[in-house]
Order: C-alpha cells, then structure tokens, then sequence
C-alpha cells in the first residue's frame, strides 16, 4: 500500500463483509501514524473483534512485498501505486513486484487503482 490509508480503510470493511465467510483481510501501510488511525477508526466503528479474531490485520511495512506469513491470496489489491509505473502496471505485468505475485493463490486476481 501506499499512502493515504485507502488500502486500509477498504480492508476495514472487506472484513467487516467477510466475517461470515472466515476470510482475512490484510492491510498494509509505510506510515505508522496511518496504521494507528485505520486500528483506532475499526475499533471506534464497532469492529475490534476482527482485529481480536485476526480476520483483519493492520501492519505497518512495505505493501510491494505483501504479507508472505499468510499468503496464498485470493486477491491482492494496491491501492497507490507509484504515479510514474500506474499506467506501466497495466500494460506490462513484469512491472509488478515479484513478491506480490508469489503471494497470489493460483487464478487470483490483482486488483491495482
């Protein structure tokens, strides 16, 4: 992810969606601040239980490298890729981290806006 906290606010409530169905939904961010904020702003909205039941992780790291630990995925979404390879991302896929695509369970879908 990048900044901002979209891809954050969006894994809120992709969790929130989601619980039923057992799904996890992680949220990564490069600024800690932002980490703290979306956390703060689950909890405030009445949904620290997915935080509790680990169906929502919020972490602070490098989203261009994923989050290996819970990989495969069904869909990887980056909200804020860098402005200059945005457009570059949507014509050429080996413009896309390598470590993103490891992560993607096999027929997975990546979601980059």
């Amino acid at each position: 992810g990048g900044g901002g906290g979209g891809g954050i606010r969006e894994g809120g409530c992709a969790a929130a969606a989601d619980a039923s169905t057992g799904g996890l939904v992680v949220g990564i961010e490069h600024i800690r601040e932002l980490v703290e904020w979306s956390t703060e702003n689950v909890k405030k909205d009445g949904k620290a239980h997915h935080l509790d039941s680990r169906r929502l992780l919020l972490l602070e790291g490098d989203g261009y490298q994923g989050y290996a630990p819970e990989a495969p995925y069904d869909v990887i979404h980056v909200g804020a890729p860098p402005e200059t390879g945005e457009h570059v991302w949507s014509r050429d896929m080996s413009m896309v981290p390598p470590a993103l695509l490891k992560q993607m369970k096999r027929g997975g879908i990546l979601l980059i806006s």
